[in-house]
């Protein structure tokens, strides 16, 4: 079967409160991080969603911005925003601390998506990469009365939706980049090679 075409949602309006410094602009490898990311995005989606709360600190980038309709609500705001502007059914949301798109196991995942709304991985029980997942656009309405409900957390939709939970391959990691701390072991790994973290 051909393989379904979507786009791709980067959040990038996040506080980035533990890194101390905004992660989206951090210098990684002579690009800043969202620009890293969304070379990678633009060789595996349709288009790249830029999910942000200023529409002008990513204009360099020529993709669209959308900003949240309400501020302070969390990641599920900039999803609904995005996933609502967005013309594809399927999209893929990524969060912007993310920095290494394994493609082999995108494609894995993009296998799951036939006939779900949601198809997320899971390192273990309980433990979810919603950041890191499929959605359709069927699940905006969903999205709307969690927020309405002032639910803030991801997880709750998934028990809402069709969703398929993907385990992450043995050995396999995402690199998430909280903190100042796990930064600077990144760029070390970048320096020596091998581009991503051991968990």
């Amino acid at each position: 079967m051909p393989r379904e075409k979507f786009n791709a949602i980067l959040l990038a309006g996040g506080k980035s409160g533990r890194m101390q410094a905004d992660k989206s602009l951090l210098s990684v490898g002579g690009q800043v991080m969202v620009e890293r990311m969304v070379s990678q995005l633009r060789l595996l989606a349709e288009e790249v969603i830029i999910s942000a709360t200023d529409n002008r600190k990513y204009s360099f980038l020529n993709c669209p911005v959308i900003c949240d309709t309400s501020q302070n609500q969390g990641p599920l705001m900039g999803m609904v925003c995005a996933l609502a502007y967005s013309k594809t059914d399927l999209n893929f949301v990524i969060a912007c601390d993310i920095p290494e798109i394994n493609g082999a196991f995108l494609d894995m995942m993009l296998e799951k998506t036939p006939g779900r709304e949601i198809v997320v991985p899971v390192s273990g029980p309980g433990l979810y990469e919603p950041l890191f997942a499929f959605y359709r656009r069927s699940v905006i309405f969903r999205i709307q009365a969690m927020l309405a409900a002032e639910e803030r957390k991801i997880s709750p939709l998934f028990s809402l939706c069709k969703t398929e939970f993907v385990p992450l391959p043995e050995g396999f990691s995402l690199t998430n980049l909280n903190t100042r701390a796990d930064f600077l072991a990144y760029i070390d790994c970048l320096n020596d090679g091998s581009g991503h973290l051991e968990k």
